[in-house]
């Protein structure tokens, strides 16, 4: 049994101008440890898009994100995860249904999160050419 206390996690704003970052849960309460970090009251899981091969990882989003006047499309977690997703997001490794540390196996955190900032990037410039949300 590990004696770990917190279990390292990305915080994935919505605010493109802010980085993404390592952040620690709590292992006892996650759930409750994301509420803060992400300014909300209920997380719900979504799962990552199969095609990212980004086994055993976990979207957390703020289930009221969309509710919130003026919801943010949080562009990066979007692509990671499976549909249009609103709010900050906690991207967190998961093993069969238990958050566990994140682990991106080969790939190195810097290259995949330059390279996910660099795609939501230009699709935000997409979207706004577009004059569509």
């Amino acid at each position: 049994m590990s004696n770990r206390t917190t279990c390292p996690a990305v915080l994935v704003p919505a605010d493109l101008t802010q980085p993404c970052r390592f952040i620690d849960l709590d292992v006892e309460n996650p759930l409750e440890s994301m509420y803060p970090l992400m300014g909300c009251r209920f997380v719900v899981p979504v799962p990552t898009h199969p095609g990212h091969r980004l086994p055993d990882t976990m979207l957390w989003i703020d289930d009221e994100g969309l509710l919130v006047d003026n919801p943010k499309l949080n562009i990066r977690a979007s692509m990671i995860g499976t549909q249009n997703l609103y709010g900050d997001a906690i991207f967190a490794g998961d093993w069969q249904g238990e958050i566990v540390p994140l682990d991106l196996g080969d790939i190195t955190p810097e290259i995949f999160f330059s390279t996910l900032q660099f795609l939501a990037e230009d699709t935000a410039k997409q979207i706004a050419a577009a004059g569509t949300v």
